[in-house]
């Protein structure tokens, strides 16, 4: 299970014990946050906020609150709007790291034996020496 399922999970989960509702997940969007925003991950909570009957700031915030103190992958959140900004813990980050560490082909991708391969080729110009037609 990567990142994005574990925190569509939490905050299924979450919104269950808070509103006593069932959270439709293909509305979920769990994404990056941005840089000028302190977080890991951003949760946009405006297609979930008919079915709380809360105004937006107020349902992430009652949902961070809930998720930060069930979960213990999340260290806090914080609200923008009708966002929700999460921060996921250093230990959940160990125990992700020590689990793939032991994976061998972690990282790398599967290469398809049907699919012909891609060659990329990289100029290297002698610096020392002006660029000419042969470069290319």
């Amino acid at each position: 299970m990567n990142i994005i399922e574990h925190i569509e999970g939490e905050l299924s989960s979450a919104f269950s014990k808070v509103y006593s509702k069932s959270l439709d997940t293909s509305r979920l969007n769990v994404q990056r946050t941005r840089k000028e925003f302190e977080g890991d991950f951003t949760v946009v909570v405006f297609p979930f906020t008919k079915d709380a009957g809360e105004a937006p700031p107020m349902v992430a915030q009652k949902l961070g609150e809930e998720m930060t103190s069930s979960s213990a992958f999340l260290y806090s959140f914080n609200v923008v709007k009708g966002f929700l900004n999460i921060s996921i813990s250093a230990s959940y980050w160990k125990a992700f790291f020590s689990e793939n560490w032991s994976l061998g082909d972690y990282g790398f991708k599967a290469i398809d034996e049907n699919k012909p391969g891609v060659m990329v080729e990289y100029s290297s110009p002698n610096t020392n020496k002006p660029l000419h037609l042969g470069h290319i």
